[in-house]
């Protein structure tokens, strides 16, 4: 439910005539000029009661949503009657008493348009018609309510333009800073959008921090569709409500397009209030959607600059989103999801520099999938994709949050693993080759020819691993130390695993990378080497 704009709202208009009235059945109570009657007296504080109560009535219903032209002209006829009460009240003295005909015509100008304002004036004339009729003659009536009526219509007519006059201008200082604040909202939105360094997180986070400061909550709520139409990503800004996504999801696939999404108030945990959902729309699909929870309604001026905000925040959603698949494309490998080259290249040099300033340790392992080019040959280019990828997910299975894993290219693949003994890499290396070689049987087969089936079930890798306990090497020094490590077992008859510990353990300085030397150059007392495979089945230290 929306609110409209006012001067000033239902609450404070209800309850300014609440102390007006309060004070006036209070002086008629009190008043020594008053009739003296008992039932005169009960009357009237059974008239204030009732009055108090319909009015208290109509001040909790205002609190919660705006009231509509119906309940406005009921409150002005309840005025009307309780000042009937007090004129009538009164007696002689209702002279003085009927100036308060004129406060439900006040609440009227604020409340109401202009014909509602002269109806309200005709009530009163009226009604003060009737009252006077008791105690005067009918000519005397008729010129006092012809003298009231002209009055009130007067007076309804200048504080009508008044109100008017002052409501435009507070419409436009308004507008103004709605429109400085929309402005900003979008500003701050486009920049977080097209900023390189922004993520589609980062995006989503200060969309939800917007929409919140506008829409004055933090029961905001944000979820995207992926090509299928069905959620993909949610984000949500301290929200402890319940969100009643899935009615609207549906809504968007039906009629997205067309016009805001919103739902009517909803209980929840912590109260009643209104949930506003409104699409996500680009020039060529929908998005997702956006959904607000808040207590109370919404004002015409935020809907509107919530659902430009919208507009905009779509087109940096979108622009966020094509520029993560951007970065993807760039630094992925497209068969296996891994780093490509390049991106494990950068992720190296980085690692490299933080464990020669801290001082830790850095392994790497270069893996290569055995006999990989019979494979190609015999059973197919899908064939052979189909083993990388399945290398490449017993590398994610294997992932620590700090490890790099990439495909070098052909069929090697590098794992980067920061602050990892020596000890420690020959361990993930060894589980490496085994949970590979358990993949390839129970997942690798091809149903053409039972050759071919063999062929694949019986993949195995060798992994050659440098280990630089005090990060000293190079990043180039690194892959060179790793790549002949890995010549070396596939040497040795593959489906093993070679390493070399290179730091401060040496007691000389390792040979250059670029030397030329035999592979037992490392079997020496300046490197430890160590060696695996199927024949025993675990790490072991020459």
């Amino acid at each position: 439910m929306y609110k409209d704009d006012r001067l000033i709202s239902d609450t404070t208009a209800i309850f300014l005539r609440a102390i007006i009235f309060a004070a006036a059945i209070i002086a008629t109570v009190t008043s020594p000029l008053r009739v003296a009657e008992g039932r005169t007296v009960f009357f009237l504080l059974g008239g204030g009661i009732v009055w108090v109560l319909l009015s208290s009535l109509s001040l909790l219903s205002s609190s919660r949503n705006p009231l509509d032209t119906r309940s406005h002209m009921a409150l002005v006829c309840l005025d009307v009657a309780m000042v009937s009460v007090i004129v009538w009240a009164m007696g002689p003295q209702s002279c003085v008493y009927a100036m308060f005909y004129y406060v439900p015509i006040l609440y009227a100008i604020t409340r109401l348009d202009i014909r509602s304002c002269i109806a309200s004036s005709a009530l009163a004339a009226v009604a003060y018609f009737f009252i006077s009729l008791v105690a005067n003659t009918l000519r005397q009536n008729l010129l006092e309510v012809i003298t009231f009526s002209f009055s009130a219509l007067v007076l309804a007519t200048m504080l009508g333009i008044l109100y008017a006059e002052l409501h435009s201008r507070k419409t436009l200082a308004e507008s103004l800073r709605t429109s400085l604040q929309r402005l900003s909202a979008i500003y701050d939105v486009a920049r977080t959008a097209w900023s390189e360094s922004s993520s589609l997180e980062d995006v989503l986070k200060r969309v939800l921090q917007e929409i919140g400061d506008l829409a004055k909550t933090h029961e905001c709520y944000i979820a995207l569709l992926d090509k299928e139409g069905e959620l993909a990503i949610t984000a949500h800004e301290q929200a402890e409500g319940e969100f009643y996504w899935e009615a609207a999801l549906e809504s968007i696939r039906e009629r997205g397009r067309s016009h805001p999404l919103r739902e009517s108030t909803m209980g929840g945990g912590g109260g009643t209030g209104t949930t506003l959902t409104l699409p996500l729309l680009t020039s060529r699909d929908v998005l997702g959607a956006v959904q607000i929870q808040r207590k109370g309604g919404f004002w015409k001026r935020e809907l509107e600059t919530i659902q430009a905000l919208c507009a905009e925040v779509a087109v940096a959603i979108e622009n966020a989103c094509l520029r993560r698949e951007l970065v993807r494309l760039a630094t992925t490998d497209p068969v296996t999801g891994l780093y490509n080259r390049t991106e494990l290249s950068n992720r190296m040099s980085e690692e490299r520099a933080r464990a020669l300033r801290q001082g830790h340790s850095l392994s790497l392992l270069m893996i290569d999938v055995d006999g990989f080019k019979r494979i190609n040959d015999r059973a197919g280019h899908a064939a052979g994709d189909s083993v990388l990828y399945r290398l490449a997910e017993v590398l994610r299975g294997q992932l620590r949050e700090c490890d790099s894993a990439g495909r070098w290219g052909g069929d090697e693949f590098c794992l980067l693993l920061p602050e990892t003994s020596f000890e420690e890499s020959l361990a993930a290396a060894e589980k490496l080759r085994r949970d590979f070689r358990e993949c390839a049987n129970k997942h690798l087969h091809a149903p053409k020819k039972r050759e071919i089936e063999d062929l694949l079930s019986s993949a195995t890798v060798s992994i050659g691993i440098i280990s630089n306990s005090d990060g000293s090497l190079s990043a180039e020094q690194l892959l060179s130390f790793a790549d002949r490590a890995l010549y070396a077992a596939k040497s040795a008859g593959r489906d093993m695993v070679k390493a070399f510990l290179v730091g401060a353990d040496s007691k000389e300085s390792p040979p250059p990378p670029d030397e030329d030397a035999a592979y037992d150059h490392f079997t020496d007392e300046r490197e430890k080497v160590g060696s695996t495979g199927p024949e025993n089945g675990h790490c072991s230290l020459t």
